[in-house]
């Protein structure tokens, strides 16, 4: 099991101010968090995609489970024998999520309280950059932001660059802009709480670290 990532994304000597970058899955339980895989629709019917297939994914789809997106993107099964690798490593089936064109940026909004949230993230590492997360509050204020790149990557099979990513703040997370650039998003996890629990987490004020696994 990959031990969870702390990053500070920003130096804030306040520690409900603290931002963690979250770098493992399993942090995120039943009892903590809402999964969606993406396999099926909004209603819990599977989505059935050939390979290279994608189907249109309406905004508004999983609005009763406390997101919508804001615009429509697709679901979409790559085909790519690499990328079917990388997914499988976080142990999700073919299916996962893109916008309509690549390097598309749109918005994750929430509906119910959000202070951590992550993707598995399968990314085309031929080309330029990674892509990325800014989480905002009600007020539409940046709390922080994770790139999926360096320390942030858990390996790689062939062309297919794949790791787990997310945030976790004490305060409330209402939207989060997505900046996709090449990359598939499956596993999504997002919990009222901050995860992991803050007696092993916080970062405190004065003394902030980073611990992150080297690519």
């Amino acid at each position: 099991m990959r031990l969870c990532g702390i990053a500070v994304i920003t130096g804030l000597c306040a520690a409900a101010n603290a931002q963690l970058v979250l770098l493992d899955q399993s942090v995120f339980t039943p009892g903590n968090s809402t999964f969606v895989d993406f396999e099926t629709d909004g209603n819990g019917t599977p989505i059935t995609l050939g390979a290279g297939g994608t189907q249109d994914l309406p905004a508004a789809e999983y609005a009763a489970l406390g997101f919508t997106f804001s615009v429509g993107i697709w679901w979409v099964n790559d085909g790519s024998p690499e990328f079917d690798a990388a997914q499988a490593v976080g142990g999700t089936p073919d299916i996962a999520i893109k916008p309509f064109q690549a390097d598309t940026t749109f918005d994750i909004l929430f509906s119910v309280p959000v202070k951590s949230f992550g993707f598995w993230i399968v990314d085309n590492n031929t080309l330029a950059g990674g892509p990325s997360f800014t989480a905002f509050d009600a007020g539409d204020n940046e709390i922080g932001a994770a790139v999926f790149e360096g320390g942030n990557i858990e390996g790689a099979i062939g062309v297919a660059d794949y790791g787990f990513l997310g945030l976790a703040s004490e305060t409330m997370i209402t939207k989060v802009t997505v900046n996709m650039r090449a990359a598939n998003l499956d596993n999504f996890y997002f919990s009222p709480i901050v995860v992991p629990a803050p007696a092993t987490a916080m970062v405190t004020c004065c003394g902030l670290f980073a611990m992150r696994r080297r690519r």
